[in-house]
């Protein structure tokens, strides 16, 4: 499957923290693209036993980009101490595939035996910068700025087997 699609999202809140009260209100735009794909294959060897594999694959790349504006005032008061307004850019990009071989046998005498082997690979990238401008009421005039810029890189590998064996140990029907 694929997804190329232009994103808004509208947020606001209200929150008290140390004192204060802020009412913050974000418009955020998404452009990006994802993209999926999954697929697989079982052999019958014989009668009794089965390979089969099982491919999953994603790639996601985006940009958000938010505009945010609050009003910061003291929980006592009703006056506008300051205004922050900030502008973030955010760019992401994922990348994953699993992949699970597997092996099935089963015999007349209801003996089974299954045996997977899995890796899992899944890389992101995500880079934002943040600026944040303080401003006080009237005139607005900058008060402070606090601008971050993060890179967030992650890389998991997943590497898993498993085997299982079945037979019935009574004979009996349960």
């Amino acid at each position: 499957s694929n997804n190329l699609a232009q994103t808004y999202n509208f947020f606001e809140m209200t929150r008290e923290q140390s004192g204060l009260e802020i009412d913050q209100s974000t418009n955020t735009v998404g452009d990006g693209f994802s993209q999926n794909l999954r697929t697989g294959i079982d052999y019958y060897a014989s009668k009794n036993s089965i390979l089969g594999v099982v491919i999953n694959g994603s790639l996601n790349d985006e940009t958000n980009t938010s505009d945010g504006f609050s009003t910061i005032r003291s929980q006592q008061g009703n006056a506008v101490d300051q205004i922050l307004r900030s502008a973030n850019v955010d760019d992401v990009s994922t990348k994953n595939i699993f992949v699970n071989a597997n092996y099935r046998y089963s015999d007349s005498s209801d003996h089974k035996l299954g045996i997977d082997l899995d890796y899992g690979f899944y890389q992101g990238r995500r880079t934002t910068f943040q600026p944040n401008y303080y401003y006080s009421t009237e005139p607005q005039t900058l008060l402070s700025e606090v601008i971050y810029r993060m890179r967030a890189p992650l890389d998991i590998n997943i590497l898993s087997a498993k085997a299982d064996y079945e037979f019935n140990l009574w004979k009996a029907a349960f």
